[in-house]
């Protein structure tokens, strides 16, 4: 069995690739690979599709730090992480009339094609996702970062979106189309639309990440290879 870990930056999987390699850990069953991908949906993308290409892990775990339209997400004692249910390429479309219109919207996606359900990317291996126990959230991903008032009330008034990422919905859709079991972890460093780096949480969410990466990593290096099918 094969653990694929990865994150767009070093620096944000870089405490629990100092644990593994200090402990010198090691799964009987399982070897643990990291993949550092880059960021934005199109490195992403071509990262995680030429790694599958070169073998084929038994689960793909995303990890990274992420904005959020819920302060609570982020003014509790550490910041909160949250395993990514379902995600989407939100910024896809065309802003017109004074509202945002998707692919879906223009007739140029079906929202039910796979591999979209409802419109979103969704995490079919939801016995996976139990594993976890984290708050299970909707994500969007984005190639321009969002600081727009006018869209983040869009948002807020529009979607059911938690978290917003360069990188989620890319995982994703790879994953679904290779039927490869994968999770996405986010932790919440800022609120979206603060630029003001001074009110980010960054340390403090990515301690938070890896604390819960490494005890994830744990679980699933335990689990029987049932729990990773359909």
């Amino acid at each position: 069995m094969q653990l694929l870990l990865t994150a767009a930056t070093q620096f944000e999987l870089q405490p629990t690739l100092d644990f593994l390699d200090s402990q010198r850990v090691k799964f009987p069953d399982w070897e643990v690979h990291a993949l550092i991908g880059g960021v934005g949906i199109a490195s992403t993308t071509y990262s995680l599709t030429t790694e599958l290409l070169q073998r084929r892990p038994s689960v793909i775990m995303q990890a990274g730090i992420a904005g959020t339209l819920s302060p609570a997400l982020l003014n509790a004692a550490s910041p909160a992480v949250v395993a990514v249910n379902q995600d989407c390429f939100a910024d896809a479309g065309v802003w017109q009339n004074e509202q945002w219109n998707d692919l879906f919207d223009l007739g140029l996606l079906d929202e039910n094609a796979f591999p979209y359900t409802n419109r979103f990317l969704k995490n079919p291996w939801q016995q996976l996702l139990q594993h976890t126990h984290l708050q299970h959230v909707t994500g969007v991903t984005v190639q321009e970062i969002t600081t727009q008032p006018q869209r983040i009330a869009w948002y807020e008034q529009n979607s059911s979106m938690v978290v917003e990422s360069m990188e989620g919905a890319a995982l994703h859709y790879v994953c679904l189309q290779q039927q490869v079991p994968f999770l996405q972890l986010r932790a919440v460093s800022n609120i979206i639309g603060e630029r003001d780096k001074k009110n980010w949480r960054m340390k403090e969410a990515i301690a938070a990440l890896n604390e819960t990466l490494i005890r994830t990593i744990n679980t699933i290096c335990n689990l029987d290879e049932t729990e990773f099918r359909l």
